[in-house]
């Protein structure tokens, strides 16, 4: 392969065998190789113009590499592409079975795979400036890239979908043209960039330190604004219940009717999640997530006025219930919000449109 365009080259039609000092070229039968060692490489590949080691297969496997304390696969280029990895639509491009390390143009494997536990593991950062060089590339990936644990790099560029069930960190920037997908965490120091896809996480964050996360659209699931203050007590405090400001600063559950020290509702309850949280400090403890604006579930209690929807709503002598507010002269800055559902009677769960006044 003497362009380094990702194009396969044709099978050889008599192939041979030639030894490291370039000599000894024989003749073999058109084949599959087999090469097995317990503690060095299984096969070794060097060529000065072409392929090292060239695997076609139609329904089967190209290349496989099985080693025991060793490496399976090493491929090595002083100035192009190392390994050239071609995917389709219903198979990946590469598998990476154990730990799969990159290291740039010059270097070496200098010490053992951290991982070799078949738990998939990327280690990039090795090769991370070397990546979008222009020279020397580690791999070319013109498929689908999954990965199946943590991914790590400096910096790296993806033209079509990048996908990883563990953490994608990267301390430059990230940029896909297709669909950045995690189950767990996506971080990085620089900029998040996708020219024509999405940002997927279903269980992680989007986190950036120093750089920015630019978009036409953002769309967020959830049904508030929210922000986080601190409650003393915050972890037996219920979602749905309303807080107070207490003399400290602090929040606390409302005790009385038509308190103006009224901070609003706590987020999470029903089927309602916060779209965006403010001030989050992770791992800190004693913080409520209030709602700040839109749709949240509110704590409330009709025995003091049933509930119709369109009602303005205010804190209730019910610890943590709002209440209908009947009296305007004293609901004048005590008011949570609106009512969207009825409350005919007793104490319930409603929805309610955030609106303080």
């Amino acid at each position: 392969m003497a362009a380094n365009d990702g194009t396969k080259a044709p099978l050889p039609t008599s192939p041979v065998a030639v030894g490291k000092d370039g000599g000894g070229a024989v003749p073999l039968p058109l084949k599959d190789i087999l090469g097995t060692n317990a503690d060095g490489p299984g096969v070794t590949g060097e060529s000065t113009t072409s392929d090292g080691v060239l695997g076609l297969s139609s329904t089967g496997v190209g290349v496989t590499g099985s080693c025991g304390s060793g490496i399976g696969v090493l491929g090595y280029s002083a100035v192009g592409p190392c390994i050239i990895a071609q995917g389709n639509a219903s198979a990946p491009a590469l598998i990476a079975f154990g730990n799969f390390k990159m290291v740039p143009a010059g270097g070496t494997v200098a010490e053992p795979a951290p991982s070799m536990d078949g738990s998939g593991a990327v280690d990039l950062p090795p090769v991370a400036a070397a990546i979008n060089s222009g020279r020397g590339y580690a791999a070319v990936l013109s498929g689908k890239v999954l990965v199946t644990d943590a991914l790590e790099g400096a910096a790296a560029a993806f033209s079509k979908t990048l996908s990883a069930a563990g953490d994608a960190k990267f301390s430059a920037n990230l940029t896909a043209a297709g669909v950045v997908e995690a189950t767990k965490g996506v971080e990085s120091s620089g900029d998040f960039k996708t020219t024509a896809g999405n940002f997927i996480t279903t269980s992680g964050h989007f986190t950036t330190q120093t750089g920015t996360v630019t978009a036409s659209d953002v769309i967020l699931a959830g049904g508030d604004c929210a922000e986080q203050f601190d409650a003393p007590g915050a972890e037996e405090i219920e979602p749905g219940t309303v807080l107070v400001i207490d003399e400290r600063g602090a929040l606390e559950p409302c005790s009385k009717p038509y308190d103006r020290r009224v901070a609003g509702v706590v987020s999470g309850a029903g089927g309602l999640r916060p779209g965006i949280v403010l001030d989050q400090r992770p791992g800190a403890q004693g913080r409520a997530t209030i709602a700040l604006v839109g749709k949240v579930y509110c704590k409330a209690d009709a025995d003091f006025g049933s509930i119709e929807v369109g009602d303005l709503l205010t804190t209730s002598p019910t610890p943590g219930c709002a209440m209908k507010a009947t009296e305007p002269a004293k609901a004048f800055g005590a008011v949570i919000g609106k009512a969207l559902a009825a409350l005919g009677e007793g104490r319930g769960l409603i929805p309610i449109l955030v609106a303080l006044q």
